[in-house]
């Protein structure tokens, strides 16, 4: 992967495009876009090979976009956070299959407890990107407000299309979790 990058970042270079003094920069950015690329690409396929490929592109949006404003746990390196993201994903495919009627149950209450758990806690910082007042602020709003969102989507589609609706709530329980996890990670 190293060898791509920095194939690809050399081209630019050379192009005059980008410069050189920044080359460690953008092949350190370019391996970490190619390997989320490729990350992102196999759950996909994963989900459509197991016939949850729907439930799979809801699971990649909502996580992907609710954590950047929430934060929580994060592996200590690339290879970990691919793991983990694995991991997470399968146990959200477990989750909608072996909980889909209790979660569809209770619903309304799950999502409120996933809410509460937002208000309180997002965003969860990291002691390697420590966030500002004002751009804290901004997330905790951000997180909060999608959250609606979802909270939303998952009354609107309940009745009609209640795997969609399970598929949001459980993507909800493991951002919740993972806010946990990572505030207790840093000891808060």
């Amino acid at each position: 992967m190293r060898k791509i990058t920095a194939r690809i970042v050399r081209f630019f270079i050379e192009s005059k495009v980008i410069d050189e003094t920044d080359q460690e920069i953008y092949e350190y950015g370019l391996e970490i876009l190619i390997e989320n690329v490729m990350l992102t690409v196999f759950l996909l396929l994963s989900g459509v090979m197991i016939g949850k490929g729907i439930e799979t592109c809801i699971f990649l949006f909502s996580f992907c976009w609710l954590r950047r404003f929430c934060g929580g746990y994060h592996a200590k390196t690339k290879r970990g956070c691919h793991i983990a993201t694995f991991i997470t994903y399968i146990v959200f495919l477990l989750g909608i299959v072996a909980f889909y009627k209790v979660v569809n149950k209770y619903m309304f209450a799950i999502y409120f407890v996933c809410l509460l758990i937002l208000i309180v806690y997002a965003p969860v910082q990291h002691k390697n990107k420590v966030l500002t007042e004002s751009i804290c602020k901004k997330n905790r709003i951000k997180a909060i407000g999608y959250t609606l969102l979802f909270g939303s989507i998952i009354y609107i589609f309940k009745f009609k299309l209640p795997m969609v609706s399970v598929a949001v709530l459980a993507t909800l329980i493991e951002v919740a979790l993972l806010m946990i996890i990572g505030r207790r990670e840093n000891g808060d």
